[in-house]
């Protein structure tokens, strides 16, 4: 293999490396988005169960 070839193979194998990256830090943001939608539904849900526990002490 000459040099030349493996420059070639190098500057080819960069943007694969980069797009790797790049899917990576996606698949990150995705990751910490859907738990920060998660911790917003679950709050939610705490929020109106205390609602609901707190209208039942007030009922009884």
């Amino acid at each position: 293999m000459s040099l030349f070839q493996a420059l070639k193979d190098y500057e080819n194998m960069m943007p694969k490396c980069q797009i790797i990256k790049q899917q990576q830090k996606i698949q990150q943001i995705i990751s910490v988005k859907q738990n920060e939608i998660k911790y917003k539904m679950n709050q939610e849900i705490e929020r109106q169960f205390s609602k609901k526990k707190f209208y039942i002490k007030i009922v009884i």
